[in-house]
């Protein structure tokens, strides 16, 4: 243990140095694998001693509903703020309340999807639901390292070592776009496991405020706040606590994506009245949940998933400019199965994310057909044709191995 000891203040020291290590000085990967529930106390060890401070990160631009900045550590800064992160979350699961989804084990945006529309689809159709919806503006960048320090202090009682630890990847170092390094001031490191765990914590007392409302569901999925109630003055109230709390904890609601709706079946629909906007469905996590319950796909979302399945069949595609009709549909059909069974942490997948909580049997079924039209025309090299379906039928595409949307959320793969 002395070795990943010296090992580890060794690197840091090195690392400050901006000079090469000598091999008997680096911190191996199997030392790291072995010792990794005894290198975080280590830590803290060089953290009292002054001997830790983390490395300034990189920004980095990745792709994944839409490009993202994240900020890139050295290998073994990230590896001690992930183990933090991963220590915080298993400590602090239980004051975790029922209403939220977001990046817990078991927790999911399609379950937050079902219970909202379990509940719609049991009001009677001579009630009225009041829904707000709120989107927290960039939220792990605005979170206030007080309320932070302040919330992880609340929920695992004083802990100067871990505290001091918590406050260095508050004020992380990173290199700025003119190449100079400043500390900083305000939210946690985009990218990291260790903003998303805190992001949970920091609006616990909002949660347990709104999910005890009576005749009333609250779910909250990250920065995505949704209030249903049959009861309006609830619904103001709502609001005004929701407005109020957000304030106090240094956020801002993005205008663009908030709503006010008073919900009810479409011949009983009405007419907007102030803020309120009356209609029969509502959009909530990519979803689209009509006031009978029913889920679909949005349409925006709907697009997100067929552009993202045709980039991948045309790049798959590309790979075989000389092979034949049948070996590009082998492969094609091999990379539709690779896409829906990977899952990814810095890279969505719109499949999982959004078709995995349809419920909507005819608008799957058109998806499939999509697939395998798609599948058939850059295999072929033709366009869209019913012939090329005397060619290959869908039963035939099925023996090959394409896979069923439709099957796959009714046997629960896509979650």
């Amino acid at each position: 243990m002395a070795n990943v000891w010296r090992a580890f203040g060794a690197f840091q020291r090195k690392q400050r140095e901006r000079r090469k290590y000598r091999p008997d000085d680096q911190l191996t990967l199997s030392e790291l694998v072995r010792n990794a529930d005894r290198l975080v106390p280590l830590a803290l060890g060089a953290i009292r001693e002054r001997d830790f401070v983390l490395q300034p990160a990189r920004p980095i631009i990745v792709r994944t509903d839409k490009p993202r900045t994240v900020h890139q550590f050295e290998w073994l800064d990230q590896f001690i703020i992930d183990y933090f992160a991963e220590w915080v979350a298993e400590r602090t699961r239980a004051l975790l309340p029922d209403c939220l989804f977001s990046f817990r084990p078991m927790r999911s945006s399609a379950m937050a999807v079902e219970r909202a529309a379990a509940f719609v689809a049991c009001v009677p159709h001579h009630e009225r639901v009041w829904a707000m919806r709120r989107d927290v503006k960039s939220y792990g960048e605005s979170l206030q390292h007080t309320h932070v320090l302040a919330d992880f202090a609340a929920a695992l009682g004083p802990s100067p070592e871990l505290a001091t630890l918590l406050g260095e990847i508050c004020r992380f170092p990173k290199i700025e776009a003119d190449g100079t390094v400043q500390r900083n001031t305000r939210g946690l490191p985009t990218g990291s496991y260790v903003q998303l765990v805190f992001e949970n914590l920091y609006l616990l007392a909002l949660d347990r405020e709104l999910e005890c409302v009576p005749r009333s569901l609250y779910l909250r999925y990250g920065d995505d706040i949704l209030f249903l109630t049959l009861d309006e003055g609830a619904f103001s109230s709502a609001q005004a606590r929701v407005a109020a709390h957000l304030h106090d904890r240094g956020l801002e609601f993005n205008e663009s994506k908030s709503r006010q709706l008073g919900l009810s079946p479409s011949h009983q629909a009405g007419s907007s009245r102030g803020d309120v906007v009356c209609s029969s469905e509502f959009d909530y996590l990519g979803a689209r949940i009509t006031f009978k319950g029913d889920v679909h796909l949005d349409l925006k979302k709907q697009r997100k998933v067929t552009g993202f399945i045709r980039r991948k069949l045309a790049q798959t595609a590309s790979h075989f400019p000389t092979a034949s009709p049948d070996e590009k549909i082998a492969a094609l059909i091999a990379t539709v199965r690779t896409l829906c069974t990977e899952r990814g942490i810095f890279r969505t997948n719109p499949i999982h994310t959004y078709v995995g909580r349809v419920a909507d049997d005819n608008a799957l079924r058109e998806l499939d057909k999509w697939v395998a039209q798609t599948v058939l025309k850059l295999g072929l090299g033709r366009g869209f044709k019913k012939g090329l379906f005397r060619r290959y039928p869908y039963r035939r595409l099925r023996e090959l191995g394409l896979p069923s949307m439709l099957h796959l959320t009714r046997t629960n793969g896509l979650r």
